[in-house]
């Protein structure tokens, strides 16, 4: 017997497991090489910085962080030689960041590697579904910006 909660048959299994479980695939294809130690929240931090965030109070806004939570990464990623940090020329007390080549060179690795998942993903259940898996995502995602 089945009851539906939430629209979801009991024995179907609910969008947390089922986006989990697509999580834990994308972070279990990451091997050592390329992550090298970090951790995937640290990865978003150098694309939003290549992408032109250029203050830990905008990588915080972007990635929907705490400032403090993302001033510990930062301050990893800096001690680990993946970003430098500059004084702002107009205001001392924020800093630029902006990647280092071994922060660049992680970054790409990384994003060929996303890019490798997204074409097996794409094989697996054909460009149509896989562009509007896509799709879907993109507005959820603009849906939970305004929140």
């Amino acid at each position: 017997m089945s009851s539906f909660v939430n629209r979801v048959s009991a024995d179907d299994e609910h969008i947390a497991t089922l986006m989990g479980r697509a999580i834990e695939r994308i972070a279990d294809s990451f091997d050592d090489e390329v992550w090298r130690g970090l951790r995937p929240s640290q990865f978003r931090i150098l694309e939003a910085i290549d992408r032109g965030s250029a203050r830990s109070v905008d990588v915080a806004r972007v990635l929907g962080m705490t400032k403090q939570g993302a001033g510990q990464h930062i301050a990893k990623l800096t001690d680990d030689g993946y970003l430098v940090a500059s004084e702002d020329s107009g205001d001392r007390r924020n800093r630029k960041l902006r990647l280092t080549r071994k922060g660049s060179s992680m970054l790409m690795r990384g994003l060929r590697r996303i890019a490798d998942i997204e074409d097996e993903w794409t094989g697996l259940v054909g460009s149509d579904d896989y562009a509007a898996f896509r799709r879907v995502l993109i507005e959820i995602g603009k849906f939970s910006e305004r929140l």
